[in-house]
Formats: C-alpha cells, structure tokens, sequence
C-alpha cells in the first residue's frame, strides 16, 4: 500500500491562517501541512530541483481540519522513494 499524507506520523500542521470575514461560513481558517522527516528536504531538492514552493510543503488543510486535501502522498515523500524507488 502507498504511503499517504493523512496517515503519516511525519506530517505536522504549521501555521493557520487568520479567522476572518472571508471564512466566516466556513468551520474555520485553513492551515498548511509541512513534512517533518529527516530526509524530507532533501529528497524533494533531488526529485524537484526547480520547485517554486517550500521545501517539505505538502499542501493545505480543509478549512477548520487537521488533515490534508491531498489523497497521496507527493511525489518527493521520502517513505515513497526508499519503498518504491520513485524518483
């Protein structure tokens, strides 16, 4: 089985974004979800050299959750590469 984000011990919640008028009828703000491993920065500067986004940035949260809106994993996940040898 794939590894995915939600599921991972690795993957934390950093940073929420302000509760305000935009996302009032929402159940709350939206967070990002960054990547904890040790080889995490690593592995996504060999996998994705020219990447505009943060190093480890995984994605965002649904407004108000704790998870990701991602289904799988990216494809710079560190789990992913040692199991499968993507690259």
């Amino acid at each position: 089985m794939k590894p995915t984000c939600k599921e991972c011990s690795y993957m934390r919640v950093l940073g929420r974004a302000i509760h305000n008028g935009n996302n009032r009828g929402l159940k709350g703000p939206r967070a990002g979800c960054y990547c904890n491993h040790s080889r995490a920065i690593e592995t996504f500067y060999r996998v994705c050299p020219r990447s505009p986004r943060t190093a480890g940035f995984i994605g965002f949260t649904y407004p108000g959750e704790d998870t990701p809106q991602t289904k799988t994993a990216p494809r710079w996940c560190p789990l992913k590469t040692e199991k499968y040898g993507d690259e």
